[in-house]
């Protein structure tokens, strides 16, 4: 299992491919039983693994302006809707330079790891910054 590329783009293992379970019918079945998520092939026991250990992840990202040639680092639960709410004015600092685009992003297992991380990307100068994006990205 891994995710690849932007959030929300996911390869599945061929063991997971779709099958219909037994006994349910139409495109979106309801898999109340133990019998049917063991004839579903045990996908939807990985998508719920998936989404708790993604639920348990912190992101500190890195956003660029190209319009005002401005970087700006954060952390979040939830990258996908930060972005949207940096690209839609919803937060006081970013609204002024938009549109924002994703340089690069990390993923932490503890909210105080990404806490940490941020402070120390914030504080390194716009070249530092750089290097560190093109050594891990």
């Amino acid at each position: 299992m891994r995710v690849v590329g932007e959030i929300g783009m996911l390869t599945v293992p061929s063991a997971f491919r779709w099958q219909h379970p037994k006994g349910c019918a139409g495109s979106n079945p309801v898999l109340g039983t133990r019998k049917n998520l063991q004839n579903f092939g045990g996908f939807s026991l990985f998508v719920a693994r998936l989404s708790r250990e993604l639920a348990l992840m912190f992101f500190v990202y890195v956003l660029y302006s190209k319009t005002f040639d401005k970087y700006y680092i954060g952390q979040t639960k939830d990258l996908e809707q930060r972005i949207i709410r940096h690209n839609n004015r919803l937060e006081n600092f970013t609204k002024k330079y938009i549109p924002w685009e994703l340089k690069f992003y990390l993923t932490k297992s503890m909210r105080s790891e990404a806490l940490q991380l941020e402070r120390k990307l914030k504080n390194l100068s716009r070249d530092r910054l750089g290097q560190f994006i093109s050594k891990y990205k």
